[in-house]
């Protein structure tokens, strides 16, 4: 059904499985979870955070977290985050004085290896919200407050999939999530998939993919075609090197690195104009097959869920071949 000659890659945005993220909701967040990770200390033999004002503060900036996203004006917005930062720095100092007193009073030695771990991973959970509570906090004062703006790769995006980002591309509407890497072959078969850590530089990738599209079909392909984001002399080197024949980019950093030959050689200049047809199999894989949102957080998980997703795709894509060519041998026979 396919000989793998042609390839063309692309990337797409893939929504986290988590909330839209706003600094006041990140911050009540963490509080929270630290808060409720202190009550589950006696599973293990051990005294929970003391309460103090804690569960007070928690619901004072949940009213606030309502009413900083329903602010008329940033003047009104500023006035409730000024009451949050406030109960969150109480929170945090009462917070951090307990784990302190914890990690006095953990005897890890004590426990049997199960609970040993399992302590030990709900230590490492409480000291890195901890963490990144007083981050958040810091950063978010210095936005709201000061009007600094702090790089999203600085920022915490989501309190249920530590690994998503920010991530944007073209006009598009920006996604916290992850952006992963497919190549689609001539029939319309996504013979590589990938999915690179944060915001990954489409143009790191354009080896990857083939590196990954040989491997998994066995065959290197005669012609490798993507946008002007992929476009890099090194890449196009390397890329010929394994054996490709033809190297096809579009957009005005792609001929410059292609020169004006291979710009208007026919092969290449064809692929140009081909290229949107990974355009159809990017959307039907994203809202057929559900490929626009991640069912599972973190990374490893994402991939594997992602991944189930592209061979049912390309299953589908195999049955619908099939089905087109026995359609076309009963009508020639008609």
């Amino acid at each position: 059904m396919d000989d793998f000659k042609e390839l063309t890659v692309d990337s797409t945005a893939v929504e986290a499985n988590t909330a839209w993220p706003t600094d006041s909701g990140i911050i009540m967040g963490l509080v929270d979870r630290i808060w409720r990770s202190g009550n589950k200390l006696e599973h293990f033999g051990i005294v929970n955070f003391k309460r103090h004002w804690t569960e007070t503060w928690l619901e004072k900036m949940a009213q606030l977290d309502f009413k900083i996203k329903n602010a008329k004006n940033n003047r009104e917005r500023k006035k409730h985050y000024r009451r949050l930062f406030r109960f969150a720095k109480n929170a945090l100092k009462h917070l951090s004085k307990e784990l302190v007193l914890l990690k006095k009073r953990v005897k890890l030695q004590q426990h049997c290896p199960t609970q040993r771990m399992r302590l030990q991973q709900m230590l490492s959970c409480i000291q890195t919200d901890r963490d990144n509570l007083e981050r958040a906090v810091s950063y978010s004062e210095k936005r709201v407050l000061e009007g600094k703006q702090t790089a999203s790769t600085k920022k915490i995006l989501s309190l249920a999939d530590e690994d998503a980002a920010y991530i944007t591309k073209g006009d598009r509407d920006p996604v916290i999530g992850y952006r992963p890497q497919l190549a689609r072959s001539q029939n319309g078969f996504i013979g590589f998939f990938a999915l690179p850590e944060g915001n990954a530089n489409d143009s790191k990738w354009l080896v990857p993919a083939t590196l990954g599209w040989i491997k998994n079909t066995g065959t290197v392909p005669s012609l490798v075609s993507t946008d002007d984001g992929y476009s890099s002399a090194e890449g196009k080197e390397a890329v010929e090197a394994l054996g490709v024949e033809k190297v096809s980019f579009s957009g005005s950093k792609g001929k410059k690195i292609l020169g004006f030959d291979q710009w208007h050689d026919e092969i290449i200049a064809q692929a140009r104009r081909e290229r949107s047809k990974v355009e159809p199999s990017i959307f039907t894989v994203k809202h057929v097959f559900d490929f626009k949102r991640a069912s599972r957080t973190g990374q490893e998980s994402v991939e594997a869920d992602l991944l189930e997703k592209v061979l049912a795709f390309n299953f589908w894509r195999a049955v619908r071949l099939r089905r087109q060519k026995a359609s076309e041998r009963l009508r020639q026979v008609a």
